[in-house]
């Protein structure tokens, strides 16, 4: 009973040190983001200094993109490796003689495999692009003064494809609730099975 609540505690602990992180992380899009009017429509964009949107971008990059895939990986991969583990172990469990061996449990690996497939391989094709745009707002920042035709360039492809980007971004945040309710009526299908 004790060591549950000091686990219950430790976790509020953990969950609370996330969302203050998160909190953290997003403070700069405060201070970075104004309106901008742009042929009478106003925009909300980055207002800050070139020096300053070079380094706010590399945060974005770091932060926003290699950091957290490399530990989806990594998870994934530490997940993927006891699944396949269990997987082997239920796998030896046969059936009554006059019943096929049992291979529910290397079928709910699968599942979970193809889910685990589907999330890494979705957060990189949707996210991918808004970091292409980073570095392409990276680039054209620094040339604005040395390459003003190269920079003239890079702006126009930004405006053309930055926002749909930010779409595919928000659509991976649409998109992973039902790629867990489809792996997951996949998984009553096989529980079914048994």
């Amino acid at each position: 009973m004790i060591l549950q609540r000091l686990e219950r505690r430790h976790r509020c602990l953990q969950l609370t040190g996330i969302w203050i992180l998160a909190f953290v992380f997003a403070l700069p899009v405060i201070f970075t983001q104004g309106l901008k009017d742009k042929n009478g429509l106003l925009r909300c964009q980055r207002t800050m200094k070139s020096q300053s949107v070079v380094t706010v971008l590399l945060f974005e990059i770091l932060l926003g993109f290699i950091i957290p895939f490399c530990i989806m990986l990594t998870c994934y991969l530490w997940l993927d490796k006891g699944l396949r583990q269990k997987a082997k172990s239920s796998s030896l469990i046969r059936a009554p003689q006059d019943q096929e061996p049992r291979n529910q449990g290397t079928n709910i690996w699968t599942y979970k495999k193809r889910l685990v497939i589907s999330i890494v391989v979705a957060f990189f094709l949707f996210w991918t692009p808004v970091h292409i745009i980073n570095v392409i707002d990276i680039v054209t920042t620094l040339t604005k003064t040395s390459h003003p035709d190269v920079h003239s360039q890079l702006k126009t492809f930004r405006q053309v494809y930055g926002d749909a980007s930010k779409t595919l971004a928000l659509l991976n945040c649409c998109l992973n609730p039902f790629l867990y309710a489809i792996s997951s009526q996949n998984l009553m299908k096989c529980f079914r099975m048994r």
